[in-house]
């Protein structure tokens, strides 16, 4: 691990070396990174993809986010690959919360936290402009959650699956409750369980007939193998 992790730090000279330290760089991961190297991303503006589980299961330790915050470099919360990452943002965003709260002494508040899986990444991508926050002309992305903490971001951070009331992408509810979905779609929609319903199909676009029962089988399939 400690070889690999100092192969990453090369690869970060490399990217310096060649003038591609950019504000549109991503760094994906950076546990090999130091103070130096989020100084100098921190300087023109790059980001920073942070999977805090992937990292401790693979190597033990996780990114030095604190160094990434003191030098201003905007974080970002992901999962990483299935065999060792979380399965959604919302998974992640716990380990990460508790990585906070007691490794790193709550050096991040909770709307921090929240930015870092919502308008940090649309920054990040350059495509806050379209979405990320909620806002006249801007994408109807939309998560709706039960409330479970009068705080809306301590709310969001503990939130978990059974939580979710309904998710909107571009205006279009595609996953919920059953009687919320109804409500919005009537009964075009499938049961996935928990009394969740989800709607997969769209005309107009490749395989947009495809409807979760299929996918489902095919992937079921595919694992035989």
């Amino acid at each position: 691990a400690i070889k690999k992790l100092r192969k990453l730090g090369y690869k970060f000279d490399i990217l310096v070396n060649n003038n591609l330290l950019v504000g549109e760089v991503i760094i994906i991961h950076g546990t090999a990174l130091t103070s130096n190297e989020f100084n100098a991303m921190g300087q023109v503006g790059a980001s920073l993809a942070w999977s805090p589980l992937s990292n401790l299961l693979l190597y033990g330790t996780t990114t030095d986010v604190a160094a990434a915050k003191a030098a201003g470099v905007r974080i970002n919360i992901a999962p990483d690959w299935s065999p060792s990452g979380s399965k959604s943002p919302l998974h992640e965003l716990k380990v990460a919360d508790l990585w906070d709260d007691e490794i790193l002494g709550d050096i991040f508040s909770d709307y921090e936290m929240v930015q870092m899986v919502t308008s940090n990444p649309a920054k990040s991508m350059k495509w806050d402009q379209f979405v990320g926050t909620i806002e006249a002309g801007k994408a109807a992305d939309l998560v709706v959650l039960d409330t479970i903490d009068t705080d809306p971001y301590r709310n969001m951070i503990n939130a978990i699956d059974p939580d979710v009331r309904l998710t909107i992408v571009g205006g279009l509810p595609l996953y919920g409750d059953a009687d919320l979905m109804t409500a919005l779609k009537g009964t075009d929609h499938e049961p996935v369980g928990m009394g969740k319903v989800i709607d997969v199909t769209f005309s107009g676009v490749e395989d947009g007939t495809q409807t979760w029962a299929s996918i489902v089988s095919d992937l079921e399939m595919a694992m035989k193998f």
